[in-house]
């Protein structure tokens, strides 16, 4: 939010940010008018139900089953991988925001004091960047690079190459090689295990 990043108060930024990482649950200041405990206690149960009606051992494997991770395992060993390459930098970053700062920083304390660290390093900012980068526009490059890696069948694997010879692209849209010339995102082959398993 802007003005988390732009407000100079930080009597106001700690209020906006209490209220929102308080939302829909029994504490901050709107606590118990939407409080989504009970129905979060409700929807759990009836997940994994779900999914050992499906034969899987929990909700967490049936979620997987129609993603590029294949369980839970390998979800884990990835998030906890990331966590080790990417804390030391954080704490140093973290560090250098402190000291840019002169005081101890709360987590409402961040994103001004980070955006305050970029203008003084880069002379520019969110804001300044703005006007260049508008929702319909950044939209319209999303689709058109979407449509491009996926769409354009082309004279078969020849041309795939030249628009991704690294299949980067590709991978990162997800996408699913089928009968040697035409990929389909994956979305299009959604939970075919959960379905072969209801089947029979």
């Amino acid at each position: 939010m802007t003005i988390m990043t732009s407000a100079e108060s930080e009597r106001l930024r700690r209020d906006i940010y209490e209220a929102w990482v308080t939302r829909g649950s029994e504490l901050g200041p709107s606590a118990g008018r939407f409080d989504n405990g009970p129905i979060i206690a409700e929807l759990l149960p009836l997940r994994h139900e779900l999914a050992q009606l499906l034969s899987f051992a929990n909700y967490a494997e049936y979620a997987l089953a129609t993603r590029m991770a294949r369980s839970t395992k390998q979800v884990l060993g990835f998030l906890d991988d990331l966590a080790r390459r990417c804390i030391p930098g954080a704490r140093q970053e973290f560090s250098d925001l402190e000291e840019f700062a002169g005081r101890k920083l709360n987590a409402w304390d961040l994103a001004y004091y980070s955006e305050r660290l970029q203008e003084r390093r880069f002379k520019v900012s969110q804001e300044a960047l703005r006007p260049y980068f508008p929702l319909p526009k950044v939209l319209s490059g999303l689709f058109r690079a979407h449509r491009t890696a996926v769409w354009n069948h082309g004279p078969g694997a020849t041309r795939r190459q030249r628009l991704a010879p690294d299949r980067s692209i590709l991978r990162f849209a997800g996408c699913t090689r089928r009968s040697g010339r035409r990929l389909l995102p994956r979305s299009v082959f959604a939970h075919r295990k959960a379905q072969r398993r209801v089947d029979g």
